[in-house]
C-alpha cells in the first residue's frame, strides 16, 4: 500500500516538473542587440517579449531546432544580419507563444535597408549574408526585406498574413519553400 502511495506521489511531481521546467528554461529576449549573438538550442524555446533589433554590423545566429516564439505583437528588425539556418531533419521554429495561436499574433522579421542582404553566385547558390533556411515560420506577419533581403530557402510557411514581402530589393532568392493556409 505505501509502495503505490510513492509511486502514485513520484509520478504526479515528476509530472509536474515536466510540466512547469520548459517554461522555466525559456530565455526571454527583447531590447536592442548590439554585439553578436547566438540562440542556442539549449536556451530554446527563445520568448520574444518586446521588439528585438539587430544594430549595423550585428550578427544573430539562430541554431537549427531552435524555438523562438512571440509573446505579442513584436517583431525582429534586422540592420546587421542574421544566419537562421535549420536542418530539414531539425528546423528551426518561429511562432506565437500562444496555447491557441492565432493569424498575426506576432508582427515581422523585418530586414532593414542597412541589413546584411544575401550574396548568392551564378547559380542562385548561397554564399553570404542573411540567410532563412529550413525553418518553419507560422501564426505571425511576414518575412519583410527592404533593399537587402535574406536567402530564403526550403522553408514552411503556415498562417501567415503575408510569407514573404519585399521592396527595393534588386535581386535575392526566394525558392524551395511551401506556402499554406496565408
Amino acid at each position: 500500500m505505501l509502495a503505490k502511495r510513492l509511486l502514485a506521489v513520484a509520478f504526479v511531481c515528476t509530472t509536474l516538473m515536466l510540466a512547469i521546467l520548459p517554461a522555466a528554461l525559456a530565455l526571454d529576449v527583447e531590447g536592442t542587440l548590439i554585439e553578436d549573438t547566438v540562440w542556442r538550442l539549449e536556451d530554446s524555446p527563445i520568448i520574444v517579449t518586446g521588439d528585438v533589433r539587430l544594430d549595423t554590423g550585428v550578427t544573430l545566429t539562430i541554431e537549427p531546432g531552435v524555438q523562438v516564439r512571440f509573446d505579442g505583437l513584436y517583431q525582429i528588425s534586422i540592420g546587421g544580419k542574421m544566419l537562421a539556418i535549420g536542418t530539414p531533419a531539425n528546423r528551426i521554429v518561429i511562432t506565437s507563444n500562444r496555447v491557441v495561436p492565432g493569424v498575426f499574433d506576432w508582427r515581422a522579421i523585418r530586414f532593414e535597408p542597412n541589413s546584411v542582404g544575401a550574396i548568392v553566385n551564378d547559380d542562385d547558390k548561397y554564399v553570404s549574408g542573411s540567410v532563412i533556411r529550413n525553418c518553419e515560420i507560422s501564426y505571425g506577419g511576414p518575412v519583410q526585406g527592404y533593399d537587402g533581403a535574406p536567402f530564403i530557402a526550403d522553408n514552411y510557411f503556415h498562417h501567415l498574413t503575408t510569407a514573404v514581402w519585399l521592396s527595393g530589393v534588386a535581386k535575392t532568392v526566394v525558392r524551395d519553400n511551401t506556402i499554406s493556409h496565408n
